[in-house]
């Protein structure tokens, strides 16, 4: 049983590192890539990924990949987590409040 959670936290710190690392390559990309207006920089995934790739099909492909996310992909897993949460909730009192806090939200 020790072994197992042992296993999982292995886990879970090559998670952290390949996630900080991603995150650091993503604000280093941004930086050299960042375009400049008259009173302000913008730019980000889409804009370093035509400018370094030199392929705007590909930053377009992301940009789309990332509405899919944010329309599609993060309502169910919202939906998945309620669902789950209304499993496990067996008092009915506890049960009806969250049903009721969801409804609000």
């Amino acid at each position: 049983m020790l072994r197992r959670h042992y296993d999982c936290c292995i886990l879970d710190v090559g998670y952290h590192i390949v996630g900080g690392a991603s995150a650091f390559i993503e604000s280093t990309l941004a930086q050299i890539y960042k375009k400049r207006g008259e009173h302000s920089s913008y730019g980000g995934p889409a804009y370093y990924i035509e400018a370094a790739l030199n392929s705007r099909a590909l930053a377009v492909l992301f940009s789309m990949s990332l509405i899919a996310t944010y329309g599609v992909g993060f309502p169910i897993c919202c939906v998945l987590i309620t669902c789950n949460l209304l499993l496990l909730l067996t008092n009915s009192i506890i049960r009806k409040l969250l049903l009721w806090v969801i409804g609000a939200v």
